[in-house]
């Protein structure tokens, strides 16, 4: 028995309904369940205080993490806007790759067993607006390529400034297109979005001008670090191989980039993808380049790669095999983040999503309705802020520790003059109390 040609067509878009489905449903989940991530709690201080900028980042992860957030003041509402931009994003992959008749089973082993897809699947930081933008900007732009209407390049300009609000990563992924594809500079259209991404995203220039660039002088200058570590460097490449998935990452990266340019599109991924993980490894020269940083190429290495296996007729026959026991390993890790096992708990970075409900709670038993100050970092204060749904956590930070938002914020004028509780991590003379729970020990005591 064989499908006729509509069967053929609405099968696939069946199974991908089904696949996004349980997709979302396990980034319900685990954006209910799991705590809060350091740097979420400091973007939920961000929604507090909308404006046209911060000193780290544009506003867009503000904007998401306030709609949710109003909806519900728990951890699946600061994160709901991420979730479904989440499901939205990998649809629209697919859209983009059925012109090339991408195979939608592989297309589900490869989405699905992309690690940073995963953790971005429901983690609200700039990166989350970025990808979502990034890849609306990939669907409208193969359109533009082969029709040059104003109307596309309307949409194209709202969609770049969007990308620009979300992280200045974007500007990397504008220059590279244009690099791809020279003859857009022959378009009137293509001036046009420009003309209209500078006027929407004025508003944040003007930001910059009037708080003397804090943003650029942090990530251009401050961040830079004066002494070269050669680790930074190594490591970097076995950071976007498990970035890219645990056991398929190598194969992916090496199906990417032997694929085929029959096509503009083809040869903006190409050149997305290249010159994006080619720029942050020439950062670590500079500094860490933390691994979740080329999240926006992960859109052009995946599109690329299951272009290519559409190439090849046929996969290796091992593929399937190690895709399935790649996403199993990466779905048992989500699961036991899920459950709290101690096993996982542990890890590096999970662990600051654990344990911190409870001490937001302890500490304010202690400090009541005073302001709790902790030493170098943004992170516990807006932790604290965030659990006591409050703007009683400050930060005041040494020489030593880099300049954040909380000295932008109005938060230290209120609290002068007022009896404060003062947090540290070690035991010292002037300490009275202290706070011991499952996320660490602080020591304390009271300045009047």
């Amino acid at each position: 028995m064989t499908l006729s040609s509509t069967q053929k067509t609405t099968q696939p878009d069946k199974i991908i309904r089904y696949f996004l489905l349980c997709w979302t449903i396990l980034n319900v989940i685990q954006a209910y369940t799991l705590e809060l991530h350091a740097d979420e709690a400091y973007y939920w201080m961000y929604s507090r205080f909308l404006d046209w900028g911060y000193f780290d980042h544009p506003p867009m992860v503000a904007v998401f993490i306030r709609i949710g957030d109003s909806l519900m003041h728990n951890e699946l509402g600061l994160r709901l806007i991420t979730v479904l931009t989440s499901t939205t994003s990998v649809y629209i992959l697919w859209l983009i790759l059925k012109k090339y008749a991408v195979n939608v089973w592989a297309f589900i082993l490869v989405v699905s067993g992309t690690l940073i897809f995963h953790i971005y699947g429901f983690t609200t930081t700039p990166d989350a607006p970025l990808f979502f933008f990034a890849v609306l900007f990939y669907f409208f732009y193969q359109k533009y390529i082969v029709e040059d209407s104003w109307l596309l390049a309307l949409i194209l300009g709202v969609v770049l400034a969007c990308m620009l609000y979300s992280k200045y990563h974007a500007v990397l992924l504008v220059a590279f297109t244009v690099v791809s594809n020279i003859r857009l500079l022959k378009r009137p259209s293509f001036y046009v979005i420009a003309l209209i991404a500078i006027a929407f995203f004025t508003p944040h220039i003007l930001w910059q001008v009037n708080h003397d660039y804090p943003s650029i002088n942090y990530h251009l200058y401050e961040r830079a670090v004066k002494v070269y570590n050669p680790e930074n460097s190594y490591l970097y490449l076995p950071g976007q191989l498990l970035m890219a998935g645990p056991l398929i990452g190598w194969f992916l990266f090496y199906a990417a980039f032997t694929t085929k340019i029959k096509d503009a599109f083809i040869r903006c991924l190409m050149v997305n993808g290249i010159g994006t993980f080619a720029f942050f490894f020439f950062t670590t020269f500079r500094g860490e380049a933390q691994p979740h940083w080329t999240l926006i190429a992960f859109a052009p290495l995946i599109m690329l790669a299951l272009i290519r296996f559409n190439q090849w007729g046929s996969l290796p026959k091992w593929f399937n095999t190690v895709a399935a026991i790649n996403i199993f390993l990466i779905i048992g890790l989500r699961l036991s983040m899920v459950f709290g096992l101690p096993i996982v708990t542990r890890i590096g970075q999970i662990k600051s999503y654990y344990g911190f409900k409870e001490w937001a709670k302890t500490v304010n038993q202690k400090a009541g309705n005073a302001y709790v100050i902790l030493d170098d970092g943004f992170q516990n204060p807006s932790k604290y802020n965030y659990y006591t749904n409050s703007l009683k956590g400050f930060s005041y930070d040494s020489r030593y520790y880099r300049r954040t938002q909380f000295e932008i914020w109005p938060i230290e004028e209120q609290m002068q003059h007022q009896r404060v509780y003062h947090l540290i991590d070690s035991l010292k003379p002037i300490v009275t109390d202290s706070v011991h729970v499952k996320a660490g020990t602080w020591y304390s005591y009271w300045i009047r």
